[in-house]
C-alpha cells in the first residue's frame, strides 16, 4: 500500500507538469493565420464599420418627411348674470404638415448616398493600411528571428575560437590581447542581441495588440519561413489600380459628387417648402373648418453666399484630386523603386556577397589557426561578415515592406513570386 502512494504523486506531479506545458506552449502562426486574425479580432476596423453603418441610418433620416403637427384646444365659457347664464363650449383641432418641393429630399438622399461611399473607402483605406502594417510586422518580426540566428551562429563560432586561442595562450603560443578581442566582438554580438530581442519583443506586443490577442510575447512563433517577393504584374497596370482604386482619391471623387448634390440643393432651397394646414372649429352652435397654404418667401436671403461657398468647395475638391493624384503617383515610383533595387541586391548578395562572406569566414579561420594571420585580420573579416549577412536580411525586409506600401496604395493583393 505504501508502495503505491509512493508510485502515485511522482504520476500526479508529471501529469500537473505536462498540463502546465501544454497552458505555455508557443502558439504558432502563419502570415495568412495573422491576416485572418486581423479581419476578425482589430478592433479599428469593428469601429470604422459602424462608420458605414452610422451613415447608413443618416441617408434613412435624409429621406423622411418631418412630422406632423397636431394642436387640439378645448375652452369652457361662463358669462352673463346669475339670473341669465350664458355658458358654452369650444373645441378646436388643427393640422399642419411641412411639404418639401422642387425635389429636395431626393436630393438629400443621394447626398447622405455619397456619406455612404466615403465611409466606405474610409474604410478600405484603414482596412488596408492595417493589413499592408500587419505584413510589414509579420516580416520585422521574422527579420529579427533571422537576425538573433545569424548573432547565434557567429558567437558559438566565436566561443569555439576562444577555446582555442586559450588553449594556444597557455602553451605561451597566442597572446592574451588575442583573447581579450575575441571577448570584446562577443560583447559586441551580445548588445546587439540585447537590442534586437528588445526590438522582437516590443513588435511581437504590437502585433499582438492589433490582433486583440492576449498572449504573451513568448508564446507566439511562426511557422512561415523569412521569405521575399517578386512582383510578377506590369508596372502600368498598378499604377492604374492605384488611380482607380486608392480610397483618397475615391473619397475626393465621392466628395466632388456630393459638392454637385450641394450646389444643387443650395439652388434649390431658393424653393420654399410648403406648409398645409387645415383645422376644424365649434365654437357655440357654428362649425368651422380652415384650411391654409403658406410659403417662406425669399426676398432677402436668396441664399446666393450659400451658393458661392457650394462652388468653392466643387472647386477646392477638383483641385485636391489632381494634387492628391499627383503625390501618390509620385510615392507609387518611389516604392516600386525601392522594390525594383532591392531586388538586385538581393539577387547580387545571393550570387556573390553571401557566397564570399562564408568564403571569408572560413579561409581566415582557417588561416588563423594555421598563424598565417593575425587576430587583427580575423576580427576585421568575422566582422564584415557578420554585417554582410545582416545587411541581407535587411534589404529583404525593405524589399517586402516596398510591396506592402504599394499593396496599401492599390488597394488589392500583387501577384508575386514567393521566394526563400
Amino acid at each position: 500500500m505504501e508502495n503505491s502512494r509512493f508510485f502515485r504523486l511522482p504520476t500526479i506531479s508529471i501529469i500537473f507538469l505536462l498540463l502546465w506545458g501544454s497552458l505555455l506552449a508557443e502558439e504558432k502562426y502563419s502570415l495568412e493565420n495573422i491576416i485572418d486574425l486581423y479581419k476578425q479580432n482589430n478592433i479599428t476596423l469593428k469601429i470604422n464599420k459602424m462608420e458605414i453603418d452610422n451613415a447608413v441610418s443618416r441617408k434613412k433620416i435624409a429621406r423622411a418627411w418631418e412630422n406632423p403637427f397636431i394642436r387640439y384646444t378645448q375652452e369652457g365659457i361662463n358669462t352673463g348674470t346669475q339670473e341669465n347664464p350664458l355658458k358654452g363650449r369650444e373645441l378646436q383641432l388643427t393640422l399642419e404638415q411641412r411639404i418639401p418641393l422642387s425635389g429636395r429630399k431626393g436630393l438629400q438622399s443621394k447626398h447622405a448616398e455619397q456619406d455612404i461611399n466615403i465611409a466606405s473607402e474610409e474604410y478600405q483605406q484603414i482596412f488596408w493600411a492595417g493589413l499592408s502594417y500587419i505584413k510589414a510586422l509579420f516580416y520585422e518580426i521574422q527579420s529579427f528571428i533571422f537576425t538573433l540566428d545569424i548573432l547565434e551562429k557567429m558567437r558559438l563560432k566565436l566561443e569555439e575560437l576562444n577555446a582555442i586561442i586559450i588553449e594556444n595562450y597557455k602553451r605561451g603560443e597566442a597572446s592574451g590581447i588575442d583573447t581579450a578581442r575575441i571577448i570584446m566582438i562577443l560583447k559586441d554580438i551580445d548588445l546587439e542581441r540585447y537590442y534586437v530581442e528588445t526590438s522582437l519583443d516590443f513588435k511581437k506586443r504590437e502585433l499582438l495588440t492589433l490582433l486583440d490577442l492576449s498572449y504573451e510575447p513568448s508564446q507566439i512563433d511562426f511557422v512561415e519561413p523569412y521569405y521575399h517577393y517578386v512582383i510578377k504584374e506590369e508596372k502600368k497596370g498598378l499604377s492604374q489600380s492605384l488611380i482607380e482604386n486608392n480610397p483618397q482619391i475615391q473619397i475626393l471623387v465621392n466628395s466632388q459628387k456630393r459638392e454637385e448634390i450641394q450646389l444643387s440643393l443650395e439652388k434649390r432651397k431658393n424653393i420654399p417648402d410648403l406648409t398645409a394646414a387645415g383645422g376644424y372649429k365649434k365654437e357655440h352652435f357654428y362649425d368651422t373648418y380652415v384650411f391654409s397654404l403658406s410659403l417662406n418667401i425669399p426676398i432677402f436671403n436668396q441664399r446666393s453666399g450659400e451658393i458661392e461657398v457650394a462652388k468653392n468647395n466643387l472647386r477646392m475638391n477638383e483641385l485636391q484630386q489632381r494634387l492628391i493624384t499627383k503625390e501618390l503617383l509620385g510615392v507609387f515610383e518611389r516604392e516600386y523603386l525601392k522594390h525594383l533595387k532591392s531586388k538586385e541586391l538581393i539577387q547580387l548578395f545571393k550570387a556573390q556577397y553571401l557566397n564570399q562572406a562564408d568564403k571569408l569566414e572560413n579561409t581566415t579561420l582557417a588561416a588563423y589557426k594555421g598563424g598565417e594571420v593575425n587576430m587583427l585580420v580575423l576580427v576585421d573579416a568575422l566582422q564584415s561578415v557578420l554585417k554582410t549577412r545582416i545587411e541581407f536580411t535587411d534589404l529583404m525586409l525593405q524589399n517586402n515592406v516596398a510591396i506592402f506600401n504599394i499593396e496599401k496604395m492599390i488597394c488589392r493583393e500583387i501577384e508575386l513570386e514567393k521566394i526563400q
